[in-house]
């Protein structure tokens, strides 16, 4: 319990000694000059208004509409089923705390038992080396002590040996004193003794070996690995930081409860697939509770933070995230959901939490595949999943046969708030989070309204004017806010795919060769140490970086919609990509046939 205390301590510790360091920099930074020399601009918070949406009349207009009350009443099933989901987390945590305090005494008894055993395995050897048994220390509670001098055989040995022993007649204290050499010898050996069985000890407490399946061959291994700590929690389980062992690879280990009332695609779907912009499945094992609960341990690869966490690194010095870090993530994110649609499988719950990032090298991977589905025209889906921020507004209407159009919905969200720093549509529940996009996007038309889904009759809504992208994202370039008018559209059919974003214009500069990625955290440290003449100096010898791999796309990548491969692949990357078949050109691709993109999950 104590080493939860003091890491509880030094959490908060981290907390406050960060917070300062904020306070700090925005003290002393020179935004104007941030800003000028490296398009980094200042972050405010913005409080979108419009007049149209903005008295109360008109906001319960909008949520007393006939249409919002059966998409609200569509829900409630589902409700009930998050209602059980979350009781059925609360009882997980529950179970993990006493699991862990369980295995923790386990483990202090499987210690103490192995030194009992170490023990008594020495005092055997000796017996059958005939060699005389040192004595133990005895200790006993009285008014005097009285130390006897060990026998002859005793005081050979290398170490000392005290034997207490009541003695009520005699009150003098006799005891031997061995020479300084063998006293020195002895403390030196007893220490070295300590040292390696302390050694041993933590070897013991942290390694530990079971048996998994390879995430890519399906073969059964014997790994071993060491518990680093919690790194996340979530509705999903836990995620801890682990290190395999021997090679020392970082890994994060998902724990999630298989409870039989909710299907868990998670597991299949990852097994499929292989993309440098999804996390990699090194391993999976299941593991069953003294109450026969059996949960799903997922072994992936590391990723050092989320991107909700990189947005925080900015706003918390009252900066925006850079331009070109956002073109970055974005495009990243993009190939990564095309990839996945080009399967069918829709993820269901894209957010900043679910996109892990790399700051020092700039690479972004999708993870959480736990609400993730392969969708089928023919087969109805909930419409309550996503997180509120980021959900598609056909799933606020109550829509069931939605396509993988909701995941760039989100994406857009997500490129929002990356440049906002806050989220662009912030509603405080699902109703209301029709009203915020309403705010921004103006009333649906009876079209719109249709193509999101075709089951509702009721069209009057109050007529409400949107506001131009313009207005919200006041520094950002054209370009960029037509990359993300194309993905807020009210209809699906009218939304961007994942596939053409990669195509858009908003990411030529990520195609020119010569572009560099320069380390912003390098960059702001610096205002704790340089004056804004240095920060010109600086600028002349930047610490830049090479660009993640972009373009290293494989043959199912290339299929996807081949008429657009010389938009996206630059002449200059043809070398890097992935593919199963030479080709000297463009021009010689042959692309996959539509029956070997399908896939089967298991």
């Amino acid at each position: 319990m104590s080493g939860d205390v003091n890491r509880g301590e030094t959490r908060c510790l981290i907390s406050m000694m960060s917070h300062e360091s904020d306070l700090k920099f925005i003290r002393q930074a020179n935004y104007d000059v941030l800003e000028n020399v490296f398009g980094v601009t200042k972050y405010v918070p913005r409080f979108l208004h419009n007049e149209d949406c903005s008295t109360p009349d008109i906001k319960e207009l909008i949520i007393d509409k006939p249409i919002y009350k059966q998409a609200a009443a569509a829900t409630k099933p589902d409700i009930k089923q998050r209602k059980l989901q979350r009781k059925l987390e609360r009882q997980q945590r529950l179970e993990q705390k006493k699991e862990a305090i369980q295995e923790k005494r386990e483990r202090r008894q499987e210690i103490m038992q192995e030194r009992m055993d170490a023990k008594q395995e020495r005092r055997e050897a000796r017996k059958q080396r005939g060699k005389p048994i040192e004595e133990e220390e005895t200790f006993e509670f009285g008014n005097n002590y009285k130390y006897m001098e060990p026998a002859s055989s005793i005081v050979k040995s290398s170490s000392i040996t005290l034997t207490n022993s009541l003695n009520y007649n005699n009150l003098t204290m006799n005891y031997i004193q061995p020479s300084e050499s063998t006293r020195k010898n002895s403390i030196t050996s007893l220490l070295r003794k300590m040292s390696i069985s302390k050694s041993h000890n933590n070897n013991n407490e942290n390694t530990e070996q079971l048996t998994a399946v390879n995430g890519k061959t399906s073969q059964e291994e014997i790994i071993s690995y060491s518990k680093t700590g919690v790194v996340g929690n979530g509705s999903f389980g836990v995620v801890y930081e682990i290190k395999l062992q021997p090679s020392g690879t970082v890994a994060a280990v998902k724990r999630v409860l298989q409870d039989r009332r909710f299907k868990n695609r998670e597991l299949s779907i990852m097994k499929v697939l292989n993309h440098p912009n999804i996390v990699e499945l090194l391993y999976f094992f299941f593991a069953t509770t003294v109450k026969d609960e059996v949960y799903l341990n997922l072994i992936l690869d590391f990723v050092p933070e989320t991107l909700y966490r990189s947005v925080s690194f900015y706003t918390s010095k009252r900066l925006n995230m850079p331009p070109l870090e956002v073109k970055l993530y974005t495009y990243q994110m993009f190939r990564a959901l095309a990839y996945i649609h080009s399967m069918d499988i829709c993820h269901r719950d894209i957010k900043p939490q679910n996109l892990l990032v790399n700051p020092s090298t700039g690479q972004l991977k999708l993870a959480d595949f736990g609400s993730a589905k392969m969708l089928k025209p023919t087969e109805a889906n909930v419409s309550y999943i996503c997180s509120r921020y980021y959900r598609a507004p056909e799933l606020i209407f109550g829509a069931t046969n939605y396509t993988t159009k909701i995941d760039v919905w989100s994406s857009a969200c997500v490129v929002a708030e990356m440049i906002l720093g806050q989220p662009l549509f912030p509603g405080e529940s699902g109703i209301d989070q029709l009203v915020e996009i309403i705010k921004i996007l103006g009333t649906p038309s009876k079209k719109e309204i249709e193509s999101m889904n075709p089951n509702y009759s009721e069209h009057r809504f109050p007529s409400i004017k949107s506001i131009p992208l313009t207005k919200i994202f006041k520094k950002s370039t054209s370009d960029c806010i037509a990359f993300i008018s194309k993905g807020l559209q009210y209809s699906p059919l009218e939304r961007i795919s994942c596939i053409e974003a990669l195509a858009d214009p908003y990411f030529d500069e990520l195609r020119n060769q010569s572009t560099k990625l320069p380390n912003y955290r390098k960059i702001f440290s610096q205002q704790f140490h340089n004056s804004s003449s240095n920060y010109q100096l600086y600028n002349g010898q930047p610490d830049l970086r090479d660009l993640p791999e972009l373009f290293d796309f494989d043959d199912r990548e290339l299929s996807i919609a081949p008429h657009l491969n010389k938009q996206i692949v630059p002449t200059w990357a043809l070398p890097h990509l992935r593919l199963n078949q030479l080709i000297n050109n463009l021009d010689d691709f042959r692309p996959m046939t539509p029956n070997d993109m399908k896939i089967t999950l298991e």
